[in-house]
């Protein structure tokens, strides 16, 4: 316990010192864009089509494959030293839609894998010399609200549609920097690695079968570019 206490009293002594020191302090709001790339198999997933004499004859398709980042980012500098806070959207989406052999009918899928990230980071930034591009590292943690939903609609055929929800907590690394555009607007970068593990159960919405995914990590590496605003 005295030990948790001291890096407290530590930390809140770095940062009153750099509001101390600061006329640097400012506030930003931003905004990030770019891919995500899920670490997770089941969440990755796979297609597969199979031929016969040049001609589908079956289709396959589990999983959501690479998606997108969208953020909306605030953060506040005491100096060096800022917290960031950030809610987005992330959308994984993989459909597969053929007309098969012999009888041209149709075999869909539309899989679509929906989450939500509400994270705050703490970062430092790196002011090197006679540059104008600021360096910044971090750590975090959030909650990812999840949806799950795997389609398959085959034509003349039973259809399977499996629903499912989950809200894991998170944690996440990274590493970006922003450059000075124009006035107070910045040019932003940032890697992201994500951690968010979770027990989802996905429902049959036809006949309320259900089946459980265990430990599922929904997160992975985004990369993103952004602009920022310094009020």
């Amino acid at each position: 316990m005295r030990c948790n206490k001291r890096i407290v009293l530590i930390v809140m002594g770095i940062l009153i010192s750099n509001v101390a020191i600061g006329q640097s302090n400012q506030f930003q709001i931003g905004v990030h864009l770019g891919p995500f790339i899920p670490q997770n198999t089941q969440v990755q997933g796979l297609s597969q089509v199979s031929y016969v004499d040049g001609s589908p004859v079956s289709a396959f398709s589990v999983g959501f494959g690479n998606g997108f980042d969208l953020s909306l980012n605030g953060a506040y500098y005491f100096s060096d030293l800022g917290v960031q806070v950030r809610s987005g959207i992330r959308i994984l989406q993989n459909e597969l839609r053929m007309s098969l052999a012999p009888d041209g009918d149709i075999d869909s899928y539309e899989n679509t894998l929906t989450v939500f990230p509400n994270t705050i980071s703490f970062v430092n930034r790196f002011s090197p010399a006679g540059s104008r591009v600021i360096p910044y590292m971090g750590i975090g943690f959030g909650i990812y609200f999840t949806e799950w939903e795997e389609k398959h609609f085959p034509e003349n055929a039973t259809r399977t549609w499996m629903k499912g929800s989950a809200m894991p907590v998170g944690i996440h690394f990274l590493t970006g920097f922003s450059c000075p555009l124009y006035g107070d607007l910045f040019f932003t970068g940032n890697l992201e690695y994500s951690f968010a593990s979770t027990d989802m159960k996905v429902k049959n919405a036809d006949n309320n079968d259900e089946r459980e995914i265990r430990d599922l990590n929904i997160g992975g590496m985004t990369i993103s570019l952004g602009l920022a605003f310094s009020l």
